[in-house]
């Protein structure tokens, strides 16, 4: 959760993110609150984004998708697994205290209020999620000193490995 200003009011929004694990490109969307609509809401805008699905998403253990346990032992809210299957991937539930998905998903918060939210204003909600999408637009296309190569050049090589969009996606 966070606190973010739109339209002149602080409110509490859910940040919402999707990060591919090769390229390391990622979709950004904020809701007010995150239950299974806005879980599904989210996937179809962050699958029709990319273009298409990973095999897999690794989750958090949170009960919006994982009806009880965790890690290798979770199982999977059918509502949602029926959604995932629809999409051609599936929920994988990360394992308690794992390092390093702490690590790669807390940063990129971290990062996201750091960067994305800092010094800036929004007018709606709508505005905030279209400036989220541009500036990931604007992330996902830069050099990573790191690795040297073109983040877009990465993605460009994940592209082909991600299912496809459905021809038909009920509504």
């Amino acid at each position: 959760p966070m606190m973010i200003v739109v339209g002149g009011k602080e409110r509490l929004y859910q940040g919402t993110s999707l990060k591919l694990g090769y390229s390391r490109n990622r979709y950004l969307r904020f809701y007010r609150r995150f239950r299974r609509f806005e879980c599904k809401d989210f996937h179809d805008y962050a699958i029709e984004f990319f273009k298409g699905s990973c095999a897999r998403e690794v989750v958090d253990n949170t009960s919006v998708v994982i009806a009880r346990g965790s890690g290798k032992k979770a199982v999977v809210a059918p509502e949602m697994e029926a959604f995932a299957q629809r999409y051609g991937f599936k929920f994988l539930a990360h394992e308690l205290n794992d390092p390093n998905r702490k690590a790669k998903v807390e940063r990129d918060f971290r990062y996201i209020q750091g960067n994305f939210l800092k010094k800036r204003t929004f007018s709606d909600d709508a505005d905030l999620n279209r400036q989220a999408e541009e500036w990931c637009r604007k992330k996902n296309s830069r050099y990573d000193k790191r690795r040297r190569v073109l983040l877009s050049r990465l993605f460009e090589e994940e592209k082909a490995h991600l299912h496809r969009l459905p021809a038909y996606r009920p509504t």
